[in-house]
């Protein structure tokens, strides 16, 4: 009887550990993989970098239960539904380089190596290392039109840099500045001319000492066929040229002068041809002074006086470039001759610098 018990009772346990085995169980919430009601299996879930030690499991992160299915997974890039706090992917190499991103675009000496200063550079470094063969040396790879200004500016450009100009000797300082005009002089002529004051006068003394005319002032018309009042006319020029003949510096310019009435026609002008103005030294401070009387014909009104200088120095027959011509207009008025005024007569023709009018 108790054998048969004990089979008995062995057979039931038998069969409880099968029927235990086929059975679906609900597992507890700290488990990796929960099992749906509807028996299907669960997706797969993705690598998750599992928290450092003394790090508290984020919610975002965190697996959560859920009755009808299987729990979510958030992670760190979810933009939409981001949670602070959740670490970076420490796979994810681009984010954390993010001047990977960035366009290279490439300089043109990058391809061919190491790029070379230009000789000008070179000459610099070495006048402010003493070296002056080695800054020649490299001046000397120019143009001879070049060399001189570079060999006149670069030793004092590195004195500039170097703070040595509070110590330079007067005669030092002296010797630069004749050098320096000796290049202006040179390049003078590439310039563009310029004409300064333009006034009607009624004597000069000399350069910028003259006696104006009011603005305002009206010039009395002729008479009976006869000019009317005489004008002078001061011109300041810039830039003007001079080449050598014999023991003097010599300039030539040519004018012309243009009266216009109100609508812009021109009512008279004159010619005024080049001739040369010598002086035993190059001219700093240029004026010339235009004479000439209202013309006969010119009824009172409103005109303007246009004046037009050209350098001729160097052109001699050729045609002179544009750039040195110059051109200024001013008001010019007319009023009928009243008697009061002595009429002046100047002769018609330019004056060059060098002497005054009383």
């Amino acid at each position: 009887m108790t054998q048969r018990l004990w089979i008995t009772a062995f057979f039931c346990g038998m069969c409880a550990a099968l029927i235990s085995g086929c059975t679906l169980t609900r597992g507890h919430k700290d488990e990796s993989l929960v099992a749906g009601d509807d028996g299907k299996p669960p997706p797969d879930l993705p690598d998750v970098a599992p928290p450092k030690a003394g790090e508290a499991r984020n919610d975002g992160a965190a697996r959560s239960e859920n009755r009808t299915g299987v729990q979510q997974i958030r992670h760190s890039d979810d933009r939409s539904n981001s949670v602070s706090g959740v670490p970076d992917d420490p796979t994810d190499y681009v984010r954390r380089q993010p001047e990977l991103l960035k366009p290279y675009f490439p300089r043109a000496g990058d391809a061919g190596g190491e790029r070379q200063d230009p000789h000008v550079v070179s000459a610099l470094r070495c006048f402010l290392d003493k070296r002056l063969p080695d800054a020649v040396h490299h001046i000397e790879c120019y143009d001879k039109s070049i060399q001189e200004p570079l060999l006149l500016l670069l030793p004092w450009v590195a004195m500039f840099a170097e703070g040595e100009l509070n110590r330079a000797k007067p005669q030092d300082v002296e010797k630069l500045l004749e050098q320096i005009e000796g290049l202006s002089r040179s390049l003078v002529s590439r310039a563009s001319l310029r004409l300064g004051q333009v006034r009607f006068c009624q004597r000069v003394h000399g350069f910028g000492m003259i006696d104006p005319l009011p603005d305002e002032y009206v010039f009395q018309s002729g008479s009976g066929g006869r000019p009317g009042e005489g004008v002078y006319l001061y011109v300041e020029v810039n830039h003007t040229a001079h080449r050598p003949n014999g023991p003097y510096f010599e300039t030539r310019l040519a004018g012309r002068l243009e009266i216009l009435d109100a609508a812009g026609k021109r009512v008279w002008s004159d010619e005024f041809p080049s001739k040369p103005n010598a002086s035993i030294s190059p001219r700093h401070d240029y004026f010339v002074i235009f004479q000439f009387a209202v013309p006969a014909h010119l009824p009172p009104g409103h005109y303007s006086l246009a004046v037009d200088l050209s350098d001729q120095t160097w052109q001699g027959s050729k045609e002179t470039p544009p750039y040195r011509t110059a051109r200024r207009s001013l008001p010019f008025e007319v009023g009928a001759g009243d008697g009061n005024r002595s009429a002046i007569r100047p002769t018609a023709g330019i004056q060059p610098a060098g002497g005054g009018i009383r």
